[in-house]
């Protein structure tokens, strides 16, 4: 396994381009001058960010950080020693020159200028990592709008080296988050089932229900037993805790919850431990991305796992089944926030989904618009002109812009159903209801056009008003309700007294707040782009 910022050189080392201001010798003890790096630099197989380098630096001109003196190689020494249990954050120690820094610390040159430089380079290389991931989001998936937080490395830099104990500093910089602290168990728990072997295969062959009686229970059961579904046991018969343990393991992977080890709940139990671990690296990354704070009171969509939730920090409070977009029309991964709430909302309709969807609709029934209620427009600069005429709708293709705004009417058959949640982006991206509540039943649901239906909106206004001052629980109530029946009038807006943040997410590996390890489908396919990203 190979890693981008890690070059592979053979031969001699490559000779400084420029020589260092003061060369150190032999030290005993006493305070040198920094080295000060060369524009280009390779170290024993590391490239060196001169400039970055040198910022480090710039706020301790006076002396050496990490060769200066014996106490400050054995704080080196102990650094070094965190950053070699790096893999437990999902990361790869080899990228921060553990080898080449192991052997330079135990040896001569563990006073020489390139060991310094070598050692602040890697050191600099794991904040970066750590405060905002190996990789930038946008730079392999094109619909991630995530902005990693923004990181002063020269600062962070000096809080280490100022501080009494380095390595707990270093160990501050992971993402707070319980959430990623419980991610960060679970992938040492799977590395620890790997290490004893993995998962038992079960095999092939019919569905396997209470009251069976199946030589491949054994292997059912001891595969449930190393996840931590099931006491050990040798028995062959589906008892009524096998189909208790199959259900818990339904439920955390994503699958239809029967109690029945089917097909897909097979496959899912026959996925290796290597996969396991490889999407709980992934998820580790995903959330080196985020910011340290997401808000006392939020809200969290999971694309993946077709979720909402509430959350008040970090415990949730709340959830709701949601339904996400099509794989051709994906629900982008972002951040904002909550501005306001429409009830009995009117639905204008995304050009694409008017050209694409709607026209051809229209092309073959042209008495759809009137039995969905839709209202034709026509832009003239600002303004919306109502179009009364007769429209060829056969003279227009799905293919050229569509030259009219479609707006539907409030009441039951309204798309939005009877409540939308206004969230501020770019891509006309919102929550709300629907009237197609049968497409909750599905597992998998990437139905829409890229915006967020969800299955119980009311409590999601609940949630949201829960501490507002200005609106109470029992107008929400009455909007909501009048709304669902036969609304009469324009949309009403109510406001939030203050914005609540949302954060719409793509995690397929997580652990709740019960200790569960969960794992789901990549509807998306965003893994295998991430993944690619980080070589693994």
């Amino acid at each position: 396994m190979t890693f981008g910022r890690r070059l592979h050189c053979t031969g001699t080392r490559l000779l400084a381009a420029v020589l260092l201001a003061a060369l150190l010798g032999a030290v005993s003890g006493a305070r040198a001058e920094t080295p000060r790096p060369p524009p280009s630099r390779t170290i024993d197989g590391f490239s060196i960010d001169s400039a970055r380098v040198a910022a480090a630096y710039g706020a301790r001109p006076e002396r050496r950080v990490w060769t200066g003196s014996t106490e400050a190689v054995a704080r080196a020494d102990a650094v070094l020693a965190f950053l070699a249990r790096a893999y437990e954050d999902g990361l790869d120690p080899h990228d921060y020159a553990i080898e080449p820094l192991a052997r330079r610390l135990a040896g001569p040159e563990r006073m020489d200028d390139d060991t310094e430089l070598l050692f602040t380079h890697a050191l600099l290389e794991y904040v970066r990592d750590m405060k905002t991931g190996r990789v930038a989001p946008r730079n392999f998936d094109p619909n991630l709008y995530v902005a990693p937080p923004a990181v002063d490395l020269t600062v962070l830099y000096e809080s280490i080296v100022s501080a009494p104990h380095p390595v707990a500093r270093v160990a501050a910089l992971a993402p707070a988050h319980p959430e990623y602290r419980r991610l960060r168990r679970a992938l040492a728990e799977y590395r620890q089932i790997r290490d004893r072997g993995g998962f038992t295969p079960v095999p092939a062959g019919p569905s396997l229900r209470q009251g069976d009686q199946d030589e491949r229970v054994a292997d059912l059961r001891q595969r449930l037993t190393e996840e931590g579904y099931l006491a050990a046991s040798t028995e062959t018969t589906y008892t009524a805790s096998v189909q208790a343990a199959v259900g818990r393991f339904q439920a955390n992977h994503g699958l239809e919850v029967d109690g029945i080890a089917g097909r897909r709940t097979l496959a899912a139990m026959n996925e290796s431990v290597d996969e396991h671990i490889r999407m709980l690296i992934l998820n580790l990354e995903r959330w080196r991305w985020l910011p340290d704070d997401l808000g006392r009171r939020h809200v969290r969509v999971n694309i993946a796992d077709f979720s909402v939730r509430a959350m008040e920090g970090s415990r949730e409070v709340g959830r709701a089944k949601a339904i996400v977009g099509k794989p051709a029309r994906m629900t982008p991964v972002f951040s904002s926030v909550i501005t306001q709430v429409l009830f009995q909302p009117y639905w204008y309709v995304p050009e694409r989904i008017a050209r694409e969807d709607i026209l051809p609709q229209l092309q073959r029934n042209p008495a759809f618009l009137a039995a969905e209620r839709f209202t034709v427009f026509r832009r003239e600069g600002a303004r919306l002109v109502r179009v009364d005429e007769p429209i060829d709708w056969g003279a227009l293709t799905a293919t050229k812009p569509f030259p009219y705004v479609l707006r539907q009417d409030t009441g039951p058959r309204n798309a939005l159903g009877p409540i939308k949640f206004d969230i501020v982006n770019d891509w006309d991206i919102y929550m709300h209801g629907t009237p197609a509540q049968h497409l909750f039943a599905s597992t998998e649901r990437a139905y829409s056009s890229g915006c967020i239906r969800l299955e119980t909106p009311l409590d999601l206004a609940h949630f949201i008003f829960e501490h507002d001052p200005s609106v109470d629980r029992e107008r929400i109530d009455a909007l909501y309700y009048q709304a669902a029946r036969e609304p009469q009038g324009p949309p009403v807006i109510v406001p939030l007294s203050e914005p609540i943040p949302v954060h719409i997410l793509y995690w397929t590996a997580w652990a709740d707040e019960a200790g569960d390890v969960h794992f789901v489908g990549d509807v998306y396919g965003r893994d295998r782009l991430l993944a690619k990203a980080l070589s693994l």
